[in-house]
């Protein structure tokens, strides 16, 4: 998964540093899906509130 310390020809705390960045960089974008699936489904609560206090298109179609 991570290059080893001796094939990259870096010293053990360059190849510590590389290891964290790698793992931030993997939860940044697990951060990233979860406050994009928090704003979608709090937009998708206000759609559905809104859409409860529209009226129902078939009250209006009266015939008697």
């Amino acid at each position: 998964m991570f290059p080893s310390p001796a094939s990259a020809g870096v010293c053990f705390r360059q190849f510590r540093t590389i290891v964290r960045i790698k793992i931030l960089e993997r939860n940044m974008w697990i951060l990233i899906a979860v406050i994009a699936a928090g704003a979608l489904a709090h937009l998708w609560r206000q759609w559905h509130v809104l859409a409860r206090q529209l009226p129902d298109a078939a009250e209006h179609l009266v015939l008697f």
